[in-house]
């Protein structure tokens, strides 16, 4: 996985859509677009939701190289003048296309949802994190267990108690699109 190309795609792909590019919706947005197996070996739990150092290792160091700056919370990152987008993402060997399809179904899903904003982005991602990592069988039991380890895992998810049956829907849409 390339990740300075994911966190690129990220910053353009939500700059795009007039949502913040700061460091917890570009973690959030990488961790919705990988396949489950991918964002399970580089994500964890952490305090804002799914978390991955190696995501956050490089953002630093490409903010670092001054390929991007913090603008402010409300904007997060942008790129740096004189920095062609095309010719960065061009030098990678992978399979840019794929992630970037990816990361544009995640930002326009979470739109046409109503999933803008960084707390509620970190929610539903959250959510989905139970949901891939949990063994329950249906939508109830689902529930449940969100409900049971929420208060542990991420005790601030509770505010969103009343969105959990929402958010498990959307969570199955989602990973319904990612195999379309």
């Amino acid at each position: 996985m390339y990740i300075a190309e994911l966190v690129f795609r990220s910053i353009k792909t939500l700059q795009s859509a007039k949502m913040s590019a700061g460091r917890t919706n570009i973690q959030k947005i990488i961790f919705l677009s990988l396949s489950e197996k991918e964002a399970l070996s580089y994500y964890e739990p952490y305090y804002y939701g799914p978390y991955s150092e190696d995501v956050q290792r490089t953002m630093q160091l490409i903010e670092q190289e001054k390929i991007i700056s913090y603008e402010n919370p409300m904007n997060g990152y942008s790129f740096s003048a004189g920095f062609d987008f095309d010719k960065a993402i061009e030098k990678s060997h992978k399979n840019p296309e794929n992630y970037a399809r990816n990361i544009e179904k995640v930002v326009s899903f979470l739109n046409k949802k109503n999933i803008k904003e960084v707390n509620d982005i970190a929610a539903f991602a959250k959510v989905y994190y139970f949901r891939i990592t949990s063994d329950a069988t249906d939508d109830a039991a689902l529930n449940k267990y969100i409900t049971e380890r929420a208060p542990h895992t991420w005790p601030d998810l509770m505010k969103y108690a009343n969105r959990f049956s929402q958010y498990i829907e959307y969570s199955k849409e989602l990973l319904l699109n990612e195999s379309a």
